[in-house]
């Protein structure tokens, strides 16, 4: 996996380790540059471990503006609830996180999406591996998708201008 990201993203500026009694994930940073698509990425390592329902594996990144390292800890934690919880990353999921994602925010939520461009998918040894991104979420973000859909909920970023990839946005309406 760190090959994969290292061919597409250089190598990373810093790796931060998760562990505990039954797994192990590690979150890689690049800092912001054209190879990151123009924002800090922090991917995970460790989700492919468990195979999903439809026999795939999964990987998380999210990319933001600015860089905000306590993504670190939710994005394991995030690993931690697939993998130990028999839980599927798809297209759309949320991903109630149990409180803020961080000190001083209110995005307490993470959606996945399923993406092509960023990252491709790549078929390994232990099988096929898909990349989604992660982005978090506010509360009534996550309320509305769930009403309205995940393309309802892109629609109205990009109809709205949202600035999804900046973690310190303010909570807005919908």
């Amino acid at each position: 996996m760190r090959e994969h990201y290292i061919a597409s993203w250089g190598a990373p500026s810093f790796v931060q380790e998760f562990s505990s009694a039954s797994l192990e994930v590690v979150v890689f940073k690049w800092d912001l540059s054209s190879r990151t698509g123009g924002t800090t990425v922090y991917a995970t390592y460790g989700v492919s471990g468990r195979l999903d329902a439809h026999g795939n594996r999964a990987e998380v990144f999210v990319g933001l503006i600015p860089d905000m390292d306590p993504i670190c800890l939710p994005l394991a934690n995030l690993a931690a609830t697939v993998v130990a919880g028999g839980n599927d990353v798809r297209h759309g999921s949320t991903w109630d996180m149990g409180g803020p994602l961080w000190s001083g925010t209110e995005l307490n939520f993470l959606v996945t999406l399923h993406q092509h461009s960023a990252l491709a998918a790549l078929d390994s040894k232990v099988g096929r591996v898909e990349f989604f991104t992660a982005i978090p979420i506010f509360k009534y973000e996550a309320d509305f998708k769930k009403s309205h859909g995940v393309d309802a909920l892109t629609r109205h970023w990009k109809e709205n201008r949202v600035s999804f990839w900046d973690p310190t946005r303010l909570p807005g309406a919908i």
